[in-house]
């Protein structure tokens, strides 16, 4: 079961980078707010180390790629023996 939960972890990082590069070479200034709305949903579970290396600022890189008005985050969390909970309430703040 681990191992399903990181490789779903890992596949969300490279989802999320192959994302920001595209946005990034076609964007030279900040970008207007957008109509479209884009959902972000993770499921966490002893992930500390993978949060704090590349998750969490991948999703604030994406929401400011894509404006922050636009962007809607929901993260699942249970039972981690790690510290993911408190990495996760880092992305509170919004960075």
């Amino acid at each position: 079961m681990q191992v399903l939960i990181f490789i779903f972890v890992v596949f969300d990082v490279f989802e999320v980078a192959q994302i920001l590069r595209c946005h990034s070479s076609s964007m030279n200034e900040a970008v207007a707010p957008r109509s479209e709305r884009v959902y972000i949903v993770s499921m966490h579970w002893n992930n500390e180390g993978i949060l704090r290396s590349h998750w969490n600022d991948a999703v604030l890189a994406l929401a400011n790629a894509l404006g922050r008005e636009s962007v809607f985050v929901t993260v699942y969390e249970s039972g981690s023996w790690d510290y993911s909970k408190g990495v996760l309430r880092e992305l509170g703040g919004w960075g």
